[in-house]
């Protein structure tokens, strides 16, 4: 997730611009990983 925000800041686009993000996940194993990374950004 750093390295998405990086990218996006690079454009000049803060994490509060987004207004959508849509993950696919491959494995549902590692879900609970993903959100462990991803939901404290959100909250």
């Amino acid at each position: 997730m750093e390295q998405f925000k990086a990218t996006l800041e690079e454009a000049g686009m803060p994490m509060d611009d987004l207004v959508s993000v849509t993950i696919y996940c491959s494995d549902v194993s590692h879900y609970a990983a993903f959100n462990s990374v991803y939901r404290p950004i959100y909250r």
